[in-house]
């Protein structure tokens, strides 16, 4: 209902960009307004806080949100998980994983999870593609399609063929004798825990460099039961 007369008033005092302006401020406080009080967004305690917070009288507020509101513990884990480190760069090859995004809800696990991850991955001393290797094969006997996937695109990254790729989901023809050594130590691991014996340990290390990289393949493989489920 805004009239030429009226118009005329503000392009009176305000030049063009101005104008874009005020009209740009009044309609977005509309929306937002409106979005606040249909969320039935609460006051946060901090604008309540001297020396330019409102009064204890101006604070009629519903006592909860009509919407989950992010907590600042999840806010926080969200920049860390959001920054793109090397070494997030390397594990992922993306942004946030969706199995990230789900323990934001409880940000103390997220948080612990995904340090565990880069302490884990800053020592390990087997490559990264072995690595993979173990938690294609554990992921696939847990059938958890989410997670093969992801080691299906981990692994093309590296550098693993096409051919290879669909060879290893029926067969372990196309593996080194050290990757057969580190899928069948994880297999064994993810499917009978309770057989596991000196001996398949021994086997393990026998096909590994030494001692750091069994250590390697024991925490991914137990890393990727968890991570599965």
């Amino acid at each position: 209902g805004v009239t030429d007369n009226e118009f005329m008033q503000a392009r009176g005092v305000f030049n063009d960009a101005e104008i874009v302006e005020l009209t740009a401020t009044t309609c977005f406080f509309n929306f937002f307004s409106r979005f606040c009080t249909g969320a039935g967004l609460p006051l946060e305690s901090w604008a309540s806080e001297s020396p330019n917070g409102t009064s204890k009288a101006e604070q009629k507020d519903r006592p909860r949100a009509r919407v989950t509101l992010a907590s600042d513990e999840e806010m926080d884990m969200a920049v860390t998980l959001s920054k793109r480190t090397p070494d997030l760069k390397q594990s992922l090859g993306f942004r946030v994983a969706n199995s990230q995004r789900a323990m934001l809800r409880v940000p103390d696990i997220g948080g612990a999870w995904f340090g565990y991850w880069q302490n884990v991955r800053t020592d390990a001393k087997m490559t990264r593609e072995n690595l993979l290797h173990i938690s294609f094969a554990v992921s696939t006997l847990n059938e958890c399609r989410y997670c093969v996937l992801h080691q299906v695109a981990g692994l093309t990254r590296v550098g693993v063929s096409a051919s290879k790729l669909q060879n290893m989901r029926d067969s372990d023809a196309m593996l080194s004798p050290k990757e057969k050594s580190l899928v069948d130590f994880a297999r064994k691991l993810t499917s009978s825990p309770q057989t596991i014996s000196a001996t398949d340990y021994a086997n393990l290390k026998a096909g590994t460099m030494d001692d750091k990289e069994a250590m390697d393949a024991l925490l991914q493989t137990c890393a990727f039961n968890f991570m599965n489920r």
